[in-house]
């Protein structure tokens, strides 16, 4: 008696939220309510639900399970979820393509950093161009100029703060 209370208190605390993790994660919204109803027969066939220390994780472990059992199932069965490449291509969210006012403001963006660049020092022009045109790590940077990687930190960090509030400046007006 005193499981089936504890089984029904379960149930209406969290049967909401059992059902919004599955709301999040199948594409089927008709599976939602038997896979909720699943996770709490699960539950059911305990023999002692008062030993578990927290219900709540108990609850999405078995909902995270079931959900990987039946992936796996599908998967073996043939039944796996196909997309069409056309619904995938037209997504929006998904497109790689840059919009045209978002490669108007990357080839702006571009521009104003050369401008900045050609206001830097040498010495912190050439260290972001051996960092990020070459790629040599600090310590090659270091031992090719004869001073310690940290140097080349302080160096690097300089260029790099003195480039962003010039930028931002540029982006202000």
């Amino acid at each position: 008696m005193a499981q089936n209370r504890t089984l029904q208190q379960l149930f209406s605390v969290h049967v909401r939220q059992v059902q919004g993790f599955f709301r999040r994660r199948v594409l089927n919204r008709d599976e939602i309510s038997d896979l909720s109803q699943e996770v709490f027969l699960r539950l059911l066939r305990l023999q002692d639900l008062e030993r578990i220390d927290d219900p709540q994780r108990y609850l999405f472990t078995v909902a995270g399970n079931l959900l990987k059992e039946r992936a796996h199932s599908d998967q073996r069965k043939g039944n796996s979820v196909r997309v069409p490449i056309e619904d995938v291509l037209n997504a929006p969210e998904l497109s790689v393509e840059p919009r045209e006012d978002q490669e108007l403001d990357a080839q702006k963006q571009v521009q104003q950093l050369r401008q900045i660049l050609g206001k830097l020092p040498d010495r912190e022009r050439e260290a972001l161009r051996l960092v990020y045109e070459e790629r040599l790590p600090y310590r090659e940077i270091a031992r090719r100029w004869g001073v310690s990687r940290t140097m080349v930190e302080k160096v690097v960090s300089r260029a790099t703060a003195r480039c962003r509030q010039l930028m931002s400046s540029l982006g202000a007006s």
